[in-house]
């Protein structure tokens, strides 16, 4: 086999070594993550590539930890979101594929397709399936897909501040495809766990089968870490008057608790 050295940019210290013959840029990944300011969550320098043609290897270069993941085909394309969290690849059969390497496990995305990409510094994905165009917004809820038919072929994600738009060239003329901005930036806020800022970009964008996903996961995640008021809210925005009320009531009691306590409680 042969040995592929990686070097971090500023260091003099070589970042790891593996072992593959593979050279395409296309299916090597290599992640380095640095932690948000007062983020809790971990860095992470990881890299993606083949052992071989038919086996998936996901380094953690900070602890020397990897993961194998064998698949029936050929692999032909494989890329890491910017966080090193998840896994997008694809097969010879055009089939692709997702990998969450935090509970390890795989789903497959769609049948066939032509073309992926992560939007870049997000989580969320646009694919092309034939004449449509796939988006996943919310990739922890792979069921949850946008659809927008087209004519043509994707060619590329262009990102610039407030706009997000998909290339389409049908051959004669390029079209450009804009994302919801509103949808792209809740998932960011979301991994920088900006909650308040999560539940402000929802109550903005009217309800429909994806925002109702989003105000459930951000429901959930408010009750784990006991972000009472922001469950009120998602509660109330999905219409869960049961809820909501016994999350009002209970944020009542704590707010006079603490008016009673001089804010100690």
């Amino acid at each position: 086999n042969g040995e592929l050295s990686l070097v971090e940019y500023g260091k003099n210290e070589r970042l790891g070594v593996c072992r593959t013959d593979e050279t395409n840029v296309h299916r090597l990944s290599v992640r380095i993550y640095e932690q948000p300011e007062g983020s809790t969550e971990p860095p992470r320098k990881s890299i993606a590539y083949l052992a071989d043609r038919m086996t998936i290897r996901i380094d953690d270069l900070l602890t020397g930890v990897y993961i194998e993941q064998p698949h029936p085909y050929k692999v032909d394309w494989l890329e890491l979101n910017h966080r090193a969290t998840k896994l997008l690849f694809r097969d010879k059969q055009h089939q692709l594929h997702l990998y969450n390497i935090e509970t390890k496990t795989k789903s497959t995305l769609l049948n066939f397709c032509t073309y992926v990409q992560w939007v870049p510094f997000s989580d969320v994905v646009v694919a092309q399936n034939r004449s449509d165009l796939c988006v996943w917004y919310t990739i922890d809820n792979p069921d949850r897909v946008t659809i927008v038919p087209i004519k043509g072929d994707v060619e590329g994600i262009e990102r610039t501040p407030g706009k997000t738009e998909v290339i389409v060239d049908d051959g004669a003329v390029t079209f450009a495809y804009g994302l919801d901005e509103s949808l792209i930036e809740f998932g960011t806020a979301m991994e920088d766990r900006d909650y308040d800022k999560a539940c402000d970009l929802l109550v903005r964008i009217p309800l429909s089968a994806e925002t109702e996903a989003m105000w459930q996961s951000l429901s959930a995640i408010a009750l784990q870490e006991m972000k009472l008021y922001i469950a009120e809210r998602c509660f109330a925005a999905l219409r869960d008057v049961a809820k909501a009320h016994a999350l009002a009531h209970i944020n009542q009691l704590a707010k006079a608790a603490a008016e009673a306590s001089n804010g100690a409680t």
